[in-house]
């Protein structure tokens, strides 16, 4: 998982109680981009599903500042793979 450090922005993934994007406990979750992830992170923890969480300081929702994080993980990945 990776998530920007200073993604906090609401507007968009917060929704009315019924609404039409409104997913049924899914506010709950968390109020910003940046909490959902952790809580997310946790639950699987919690059902024993490994996970790397990522955290770019500084980044806000821009997919392109993550590149390189995706990048380096996907790479540890591959070289885990290789020496096996």
């Amino acid at each position: 998982m990776v998530v920007g450090g200073a993604d906090l922005e609401t507007w968009e993934i917060t929704h009315r109680e019924g609404g039409k994007h409104s997913t049924p406990g899914a506010n709950g979750a968390g109020k910003t981009r940046l909490e959902r992830p952790g809580n997310l992170r946790r639950s699987f923890v919690a059902a024993g599903i490994a996970v790397q969480f990522d955290l770019v300081a500084g980044m806000a929702h821009d997919g392109l500042r993550a590149v390189e994080t995706v990048r380096g993980f996907f790479a540890d990945i591959l070289a885990a793979k290789r020496g096996r």
